[in-house]
């Protein structure tokens, strides 16, 4: 039987939100007076805006005012679980609406703002605080890598962090690779691959939902896996 020593294992070192709440409060304020915040600032009204499908692609809707309450009725535990409430509001306009459209393109200014508001504010976007003392050599058995972690982290939504490490991921495949990558995301999610102009392709990470983003991820993990041993094999 679990005596709960893993869970606390697992959240320590993270920042709690108890330590964060007048910066976080900061950066609520600042995103609502920006001026593309008005779609962002209450929940979607599906039904007066006759969105009949909204609910049906969006299954966890999230807004700056719904993530206030939750701040002051101290709901939030950890600073991430906080950014991740940012994050998700960012995601399901882009999951849920076209590429280039007004919405759509307010969402990605928003998320660039909450970015920098972050670094202004010295909020910790990683959900780390202090670095934790190292544990005793015995405890090694439990210890995992920080990508297995981001890997089963993967729940309903996709936090910053993640792909952020996915992004430098795809930058070290193959040209070969990458346009497999791009083919498959075609086939899983259309609307996430844009022309950029000059004939490229641009993958739109915000417009992936949770799924596909699970897949790609899979394949490029097993991309580099490949590359990593074929390294190896002409270097014997």
């Amino acid at each position: 039987m679990s005596d709960g020593s893993d869970n606390e294992g697992a959240s320590q070192g993270k920042a709690r939100v108890q330590e964060y709440v007048p910066q976080l409060q900061q950066l609520l304020k600042a995103l609502n007076k920006n001026e593309n915040a008005f779609p962002f600032t209450e929940p979607v009204d599906w039904k007066a805006l006759g969105l009949m499908d909204y609910p049906k692609i969006i299954k966890h809707p999230m807004d700056l005012s719904t993530i206030k309450k939750k701040l002051d009725k101290g709901k939030y535990t950890f600073v991430s679980d906080f950014l991740d409430d940012i994050n998700l509001v960012w995601n399901n306009c882009t999951t849920y609406n076209q590429p280039g459209s007004d919405v759509y393109n307010m969402a990605v200014d928003m998320r660039k703002l909450s970015e920098k508001l972050l670094s202004k504010l010295n909020i910790p976007t990683a959900g780390e605080a202090a670095p934790a003392q190292k544990k005793p050599s015995s405890d090694k058995k439990r210890a995992r890598s920080s990508d297995e972690e981001e890997d089963s982290d993967i729940g309903d939504t996709v936090s910053f962090k993640m792909k952020q490490k996915f992004s430098q991921r795809v930058k070290k495949l193959t040209s070969e690779m990458l346009g497999r990558l791009v083919r498959l995301l075609q086939k899983e999610c259309e609307r996430a691959v844009t022309e950029s102009g000059q004939d490229e392709l641009e993958i739109n990470v915000d417009a992936v939902d949770v799924e596909t983003f699970r897949k790609m991820d899979k394949f490029v993990r097993a991309c580099l896996s490949k590359q990593k041993k074929a390294k190896k094999a002409k270097a014997k």
